[in-house]
């Protein structure tokens, strides 16, 4: 939790696929009932896909065990109430930014028959040559002598590819979560944002191997997916996790004077999808932390390319986009996307419980809000 003036913001990371409602809601009722009811909530998820459900809204994706869910909110609920009662610590901000290299863009465009005529769609296979954001960030809190308190660490990749289907694991941000401990201390926060991911994950590709006709097949098509063996994953997650660990000791950190200040726009869901009026909402935050180091977090899970939309709106401002937050309804597509089909752009639609299609200018629409936010930055700054 941080505070400066009368101006607070709670961030929290769950090794969880979804946040959702219900948990988010839970924990801005704690802070109401604490009097804190102007703070900040950031809820993020890691978007480890092997973690039970904790998001009744999605149960194609996970049954939400109730017993579960409720261990879950107790020991969250909890924290928050910990550290509601602890003594303000006065903490510097210290960020760089790095890179990974550790994903690669799903979509690309294959061709298929259909109704024996070739045409061209949109599949989840390994696209080298598409966008992909392989920012590495890391902010580090520390107290006046220079130990750190806690780090805040964001990279774009969707968890996905532990070799241990059947086991439950925060996947690599676990593994960077042990490796900061291992060097600064056992008993650190370390906290993940998930990135722009919508269309990134790790580079594990289905082998092959004699077989003729698959080897054709990503002849034609580009790589499969597949998973890691133990050692390959081992290695990959190890990596990164070794570089986030350096990033975080790195000489090129740089101070930032704090200036806490938060902004929030939401709208309904059905301003993005058609047809899907319902009760969700879809909010944009601009959580900033010192006068040039900001979070911009989305209600979903977005697709790479609107980090340049970031870039273009917040140039003098270091920004880390996160996703995966509270109650993200699914992926945002860009406009380009919802016309060539695919996962990303409606595909997901039955997984997720939502109904109806994208609209096709939703693009605009985002571009549009963040423009806002960029706009009220400017404006607080001037002040």
């Amino acid at each position: 939790m941080l505070r400066q003036g009368d101006v607070s913001a709670l961030i929290i990371s769950l090794d969880v696929l979804f946040v959702g409602r219900r948990l988010e809601a839970a924990l801005k009722r704690r802070l109401e009932s604490a009097g804190m009811s102007d703070c900040l909530v950031l809820a993020s998820a890691s978007h480890t896909h092997f973690a039970p459900g904790v998001d009744a809204d999605k149960p194609l994706l996970g049954e939400c065990d109730e017993q579960f869910y409720g261990e879950v909110e107790q020991k969250v609920l909890g924290l928050v109430d910990r550290v509601i009662d602890q003594a303000a610590i006065p903490v510097e901000i210290r960020y760089v930014a790095g890179t990974a290299e550790h994903s690669v863009n799903r979509r690309r465009r294959i061709w298929t028959l259909g109704g024996g005529l070739p045409r061209r769609t949109v599949a989840m296979r390994a696209n080298p040559r598409g966008p992909a954001d392989q920012s590495l960030h890391a902010v580090r809190l520390e107290d006046g002598s220079g130990a750190p308190l806690a780090f805040i660490w964001s990279y774009a990749c969707h968890p996905v590819s532990s070799p241990q289907a059947l086991h439950v694991t925060a996947e690599f941000p676990g593994a960077a979560r042990r490796e900061l401990r291992r060097r600064f201390g056992a008993d650190l926060p370390v906290l993940f944002l998930q990135g722009f991911s919508g269309n990134l994950r790790p580079p594990a590709f289905l082998k092959p191997g004699r077989n003729p006709a698959r080897r054709l097949d990503q002849l034609l098509r580009g790589p499969a997916f597949g998973s890691f063996s133990d050692a390959e994953y081992a290695r990959w997650s190890g990596s990164l996790a070794r570089l986030v660990a350096d990033l975080a000791d790195s000489p090129a950190l740089r101070t930032f004077p704090p200036a806490l200040n938060h902004q929030t726009l939401t709208f309904p869901l059905s301003t993005l999808i058609e047809g899907e009026p319902g009760s969700q909402v879809f909010a944009l935050t601009r959580l900033r932390l010192a006068t040039r180091l900001q979070l911009l977090t989305l209600t979903a899970e977005v697709v790479t390319e609107y980090t340049r939309h970031i870039a273009r709106l917040f140039p003098e401002v270091e920004t880390i986009p996160v996703g995966c937050v509270g109650g993200a309804y699914g992926y945002l597509p860009t406009n380009r996307m919802v016309q060539e089909g695919g996962y990303e752009a409606g595909g997901f639609f039955e997984f997720f419980s939502l109904g109806g299609r994208f609209e096709p200018s939703l693009e605009t629409r985002v571009v549009a809000a963040m423009h806002g936010l960029s706009t009220a930055a400017v404006d607080t700054d001037d002040e």
